[in-house]
């Protein structure tokens, strides 16, 4: 497997086994935080600057928005934070997403989402500093 690392304005992202499609988080309980969110904010951050990542989260839901109209098709990384807040919505936009890029999606119960996926573990290395690993 090839390891890719993005060496974004707020945060490293190394990644192995992460190609374009939609990977879901495994091996976490509600119990136990590993940064997805934290993730989540950093992205946006980096996306402020211009790097090719961004994330989707129920804040955007609820204000109306759609993740076309919130992440681009030339980001190579887009995390779906909290997903079952809003499971079910945006398949269309989501599959177009995960064309282009590795689509994370981060939710207890991956139910409804609206293509096969695969698994995908999140290692927090340093504050800065994230593996992820298809699995």
């Amino acid at each position: 497997m090839e390891e890719k690392a993005l060496y974004l304005s707020e945060c490293t992202l190394v990644m192995k086994g992460i190609e374009p499609g939609l990977y879901v988080f495994s091996g976490y309980s509600k119990q136990e935080p590993q940064g997805k969110t934290y993730l989540a904010t950093l992205l946006n951050r980096c996306k402020e600057h211009g790097d090719p990542v961004s994330s989707f989260t129920y804040t955007d839901v609820v204000r109306g928005l759609r993740p076309l109209a919130v992440c681009r098709t030339t980001d190579e990384v887009i995390l779906l934070d909290r997903y079952d807040l809003y499971t079910g919505q945006f398949a269309d936009d989501i599959l177009t997403l995960a064309q282009h890029a590795a689509v994370l999606v981060a939710a207890q119960a991956p139910h409804f989402l609206p293509a096969k996926f695969k698994r995908c573990i999140l290692d927090w290395e340093e504050q800065d500093r994230f593996r992820l690993f298809g699995a």
